[in-house]
């Protein structure tokens, strides 16, 4: 193996331990609560969704595949066959890290979907409990209400039976005064009939007292007649 091959060597491994670290930084992060693990979940989002990084990674596992396949080639040394399995790996292990921050994050997404979930499903209990305590107050008052009402229409019935009472009372009045008058009512036919009688009689006396005095006045003027034609008058007739 060449110095150079050596310096190229080094620097790919260095580079591979740099990536390995960066990546298990980046779990790290992802694993526990920090003031970047939000900034870093925003940030994976839009990588996973750059054509850059899924080259990247697709370039990774083909020239990891190449490594791979190089080991079982006779024509490399012992030194170099070292740097190949150092190197295959780093990349084997960067490509688990990646798997395992993929998973990390997509894990961490739906924690935070199931969070906002439980938050949102909280928010709404609270909502629901504060609602219940305003139907509750609310029920209180409506059962208030009903109570008062109860002692009013119980009121209302005890002033309707008064007043049904005191209408019977009337009634029983206006019928005892229809009996009177209808009392009167026949007295007054009575009466009236009576009057009519009474009437009729002094009627029938007036015509008898008319009659009889008619008699008389003309016996008067036969006997004045018979008198002056005889020249006597009847005196003791007439009681003189």
């Amino acid at each position: 193996m060449t110095p150079i091959d050596q310096l190229n060597n080094l620097t790919t491994n260095s580079l591979l331990f740099a990536v390995v670290i960066t990546l298990t930084i980046t779990i790290l992060l992802l694993l526990y609560n920090n003031p970047f693990r939000k900034q870093l979940v925003i940030e994976l989002d839009q990588l996973k969704t750059s054509r850059a990084v899924k080259l990247v990674v697709t370039t990774l596992i083909v020239v990891t595949m190449h490594i791979f396949y190089g080991l079982f080639d006779d024509a490399v040394d012992s030194a170099s066959h070292a740097y190949l399995v150092l190197q295959v790996s780093l990349m084997g292990f960067s490509l688990f890290l990646l798997l395992t921050i993929h998973n990390v994050h997509q894990y961490i997404k739906e924690v935070v979907m199931v969070t906002d979930s439980i938050n949102t499903a909280w928010k709404q209990n609270q909502a629901y409990e504060e609602s219940m305590k305003i139907s509750a107050k609310e029920a209180n008052l409506i059962r208030t209400k009903i109570s008062c009402l109860k002692t009013e229409i119980t009121k209302l019935e005890s002033r309707c039976n008064i007043k049904e009472q005191e209408l019977q009372s009337k009634r029983a009045d206006c019928s005892a005064l229809k009996n009177q008058l209808e009392g009167l009512h026949a007295e007054y036919d009575r009466l009236l009939a009576y009057s009519e009688d009474v009437r009729d009689q002094l009627r029938n006396i007036n015509e008898s007292i008319s009659h009889s005095s008619e008699k008389e006045v003309v016996s008067f003027d036969e006997e004045k007649d018979r008198s002056e034609k005889t020249g006597s008058w009847p005196w003791s007739r007439w009681g003189l």
